[in-house]
């Protein structure tokens, strides 16, 4: 009785570890995504294609099912990252998400 037990705990350590290593991927891809798309030349185009690629490289089969969206305005670009973090769980199903915004990059003539 007490084997299973233990067996079962082992596997939620290495869940836990596999989520947060999936979480912290999709965070990156988003950072990275962010970064192109933030760009004076930047659109939301270019922001979706450097997360999906930086996935491509790095994620292997950690994350299942990514999708990547990106959006610009004239004063934000925010980049969303989702997928599900591979189980050794039996019927767990983790999902991530991962959102990252902030400025375009662009002239501000001054004002005074």
């Amino acid at each position: 009785m007490v084997l299973p037990a233990l067996l079962m705990l082992i596997l939620l350590v290495v869940q836990t570890a596999l989520y947060a290593h999936a979480r912290n991927l999709t965070q990156s891809a988003a950072q990275e995504g962010l970064r192109a798309a933030r760009l004076r030349a930047g659109s939301a185009a270019a922001g979706q294609t450097a997360a999906t690629a930086f996935l491509a490289g790095t994620a292997g089969t950690l994350l299942t099912s990514p999708t990547v969206s990106a959006a610009r305005s004239p004063t934000t670009a925010t980049v969303t990252v989702d997928g599900h973090a591979t189980s050794v769980v039996p019927f767990l199903n983790l999902t991530v998400h991962s959102t990252a915004a902030g400025p375009v990059e662009r002239f501000v003539p001054a004002t005074g």
